[in-house]
């Protein structure tokens, strides 16, 4: 399934435009010092997908001595459905021969973002919750780590 960087630009700007949207209702009252209050607070969500055009970024992804490709997670009750992650092509990196190296790990780089679900609510049929997803944005050449015992 191949998805447009449009597409995927939409998505993640939907994202974050809800979660600057709904983030400062749902922690309580500023300031207030030791009483935790919280406001149900209802917010109506107009999200503009035409994003304007972006310079050329190269990609580094097949450049790298890590290199990874994309896969997407689909969940049609998260916010956005579809999540681009990247997965490391090697167990090794490349040399400069583009021939594997297994004395360095090639190594996924994580990222915590925030997403929103969609959870059943009796009223509304589904109301949204702000939670945090660990994804892989790239990949990178790391030393084994070697634990020594001593007997």
């Amino acid at each position: 399934m191949k998805y447009s960087s449009s597409n995927i630009k939409a998505l993640m700007m939907a994202c974050l435009l809800g979660v600057c949207v709904l983030v400062p209702g749902s922690h309580g009252a500023p300031g207030a010092k030791g009483v935790k209050r919280r406001f149900k607070k209802d917010v109506c969500l107009r999200l503009n997908t035409s994003l304007p055009d972006t310079p050329h970024i190269r990609a580094v992804s097949n450049s790298s001595v890590s290199p990874w490709e994309w896969s997407f997670s689909h969940d049609e009750n998260r916010i956005p459905s579809h999540i681009a992650e990247a997965r490391c092509m090697y167990t090794g990196c490349l040399t400069q021969d583009m021939e594997e190296n297994l004395e360095l790990l090639s190594k996924p780089i994580h990222h915590q973002i925030l997403v929103l679900r969609k959870v059943p609510d009796e009223k509304e049929g589904y109301a949204l919750k702000l939670e945090y997803k660990t994804i892989a944005v790239g990949c990178t050449c790391v030393k084994p780590h070697v634990l020594s015992h001593n007997l």
